[in-house]
């Protein structure tokens, strides 16, 4: 064989392993049944855990746990309204009996229909069966929302409804129906019952402004109450959470302090723009960082793809539009100064590497880590830069793709217009379809939508579970740049790096479970031993569930024990830990085994030298 031969044929090789799809030959069955294998997978993780609450589920465990036992609705600490969430969590209740073990098969419920509705609503736009299942287990593997799967946090069920919504929305466009329209908004209506920021998917009615369906009058008033019917439910919660935080049926008024945090927002951004609009960018930046990490699979196969197949992918979007090229460039210029910019703040101003809210890599402080030392060890500076480096280089790639979808989308809009020598209004008169796919005009409001409001999340408050409800969205959009220029990438080595995402998932959901389930047994024996709650710190879980209005107390300890903690305490006598401390005596340990780190760890309960004198 030739050198040239020898060449080619290993050329071949490598195109094939990086962009050949598995046999295309399977139908929907064998999708969804992978989807439902991997939540069973989850349910297995599950059985590490045990009756006691993660995170801040105590909330909506003991408001469910209330109203079955009394009839009474009662959300001691509510931020979001949460209603039809309680209503799913008391539909298990009623069948399997009240327990936080009950609580947590239904969010991994909620989960699996979330993960199906997202494989239905990418098939809506047309992808192939094996991409829509290989976007919908990186959307339902997220190492966040598996971690959400494990507790009773109101984000799992709204995050289904969510995705219900995105595939209802989108049907009702490609098949041009208003009866589909009108559940996409039923859906949306009941979602945001759970969290009102899902009002932002409703921005999307536009979107029925371009089909070919009933006449332009009809489609303008059922777009009119796309809109108007997700907002002035949004209005209604809002005045319900500020009359409960008024009145003191909050423990917390957490809701009018994240509702003040948005007013100052705003105010800073009307005072002095330019300062807002820099420090607006550079979360961006961050933004970009979270869901790059997120979606990793799909952007590294992405971009393995296009490096192999740049002329066809070329071809597709030149043929798509005659000026993608330039605007994919310009979209790559966009996206280095938005990250750059963002880079420079976060580093050299912030002194910040990734992960920014130290959660996505430690999957044991998800949210409030409320229970003194730390489980998974803080990463090294080095290993933080090069997470940081790699997170931005992901950043670039994903925010590249949505601003050329975008650029593209609009340029199509416009010269469309201009040759057809008509107005918007004569365009929707007649074929509005030739001039804007309602489709991705929906996708690409929901996405754009989704960032912006996570974006100021981040200036706000960086909670990086709040970034999933940009998830599903971002991958519609991801999902429809690879359509357009031709993408396939579903490939072998897409599916290796997915199984690789799948497997950490899973195994930080393990690490968190059965680190907690060591921490209740240790604070299981000390109650056994005759020892009130009131000087044990168990931890924020424990502290609120044994002593429910200790939630608003500012007591937090001596020092400097004090400025370790966020959660309040009674007494502090005995503790529970991930670690050794100061002044405390090691009374046992409780172990547990962690498939993140392949060994063995410890839960120490420790009790003050000063009580053995």
């Amino acid at each position: 064989m030739s050198s040239v031969s020898a060449a080619g044929t290993l050329k071949s090789r490598f195109a094939a392993f990086f962009g050949a799809g598995v046999p295309a030959a399977f139908s929907n069955k064998v999708a969804l049944g992978a989807i439902a294998l991997f939540f069973c997978a989850v349910f297995a993780v599950a059985t590490f855990g045990g009756d006691f609450p993660l995170n801040d589920d105590w909330s909506y465990g003991e408001t469910t746990r209330t109203f079955l036992n009394t009839g009474r609705l009662y959300m001691p600490t509510a931020c979001a309204v949460g209603f039809a969430h309680i209503g799913w969590g008391l539909i298990f209740a009623k069948l399997l009996g009240f327990s936080y073990v009950t609580l947590r098969i239904s969010s991994i419920v909620a989960g699996l229909v979330g993960a199906f509705f997202a494989y239905l609503a990418l098939l809506e736009i047309g992808l192939h069966r094996r991409e829509s299942l290989f976007c919908a287990l990186v959307y339902a593997a997220n190492p966040i929302g598996v971690n959400l799967y494990l507790g009773f946090m109101s984000d799992g069920p709204a995050l289904a409804l969510a995705a219900a919504y995105c595939y209802y929305l989108l049907a009702a466009l490609r098949r041009k129906s208003f009866k589909l329209g009108a559940v996409a908004l039923l859906v949306l209506l009941l979602a945001i019952t759970i969290r009102q920021s899902i009002v932002i998917l409703a921005l999307a009615a536009p979107a029925f402004l371009f089909v070919r369906m009933g006449s332009l009058k009809q489609r303008l008033l059922f777009a009119a109450l796309f809109l108007l019917a997700p907002l002035l439910s949004f209005w209604a919660i809002d005045a319900w959470l500020l009359m409960r935080d008024a009145s003191g049926h909050s423990l917390v008024d957490h809701y009018a302090a994240a509702r003040a945090g948005h007013g100052s927002y705003l105010s800073a951004f009307l005072k002095t723009p330019l300062e807002q609009l820099f420090k607006t960018t550079a979360a961006l930046g961050v933004v970009g960082c979270y869901l790059g990490l997120f979606l990793s699979p799909m952007l590294i196969s992405l971009l393995a793809v296009s490096l192999l197949k740049i002329k066809r992918s070329g071809a597709a979007l030149s043929r798509y539009r005659p000026s993608a090229g330039r605007l994919v460039w310009l979209s790559l210029a966009l996206a280095l100064f938005v990250c750059g910019l963002s880079a420079y703040y976060e580093l050299s101003l912030q002194h910040a590497l990734m992960p920014f809210c130290e959660n996505v890599l430690r999957i044991t402080s998800v949210g409030a880590q409320g229970i003194m030392g730390i489980a998974n060890p803080i990463l090294t500076p080095r290993q933080k830069m090069r997470l940081t480096i790699v997170s931005y280089w992901l950043a670039v790639v994903l925010l590249t793709q949505l601003f050329a979808l975008l650029f593209i989308t609009g340029d199509s809009v416009r010269s469309r217009l201009a040759a057809a020598g008509k107005s918007l209004k004569a365009a929707l008169t007649g074929d509005p379809e030739r001039f804007c796919s309602p489709q991705l005009l929906a996708v690409l409001i929901c996405c754009f939508a989704a960032i912006g409001f996570i974006t100021v999340e981040t200036l706000v408050r960086c909670t990086d579970r709040y970034y999933l409800i940009a998830l599903l969205p971002t991958v519609l959009a991801l999902a429809y740049f690879a359509k357009i220029s031709k993408m396939r990438f579903a490939s072998p080595f897409a599916w290796i790096v997915l199984g690789l995402f799948l497997w950490y998932s899973l195994a930080a959901a393990q690490d968190y479970l059965s680190s907690n389930a060591a921490r209740w047994r240790g604070l299981v024996k000390l109650e056994a031993q005759g020892l009130k709650s009131s000087s044990i710190d168990g931890g924020a879980e424990y502290n609120i569930m044994r002593d429910l209005p200790i939630y608003a107390s500012h007591y937090r300890g001596a020092p400097p024990r004090d400025s370790w903690r966020w959660w309040p305490i009674r007494g502090e006598e005995y503790i529970v830990s991930f670690s050794p401390i100061p002044e405390y005596d090691d009374l046992w340990q409780e172990k547990y085994y962690s498939f993140l780190t392949m060994s063995e760890h410890s839960v120490h309960v420790l009790k003050q030298m000063k009580l053995n004198k």
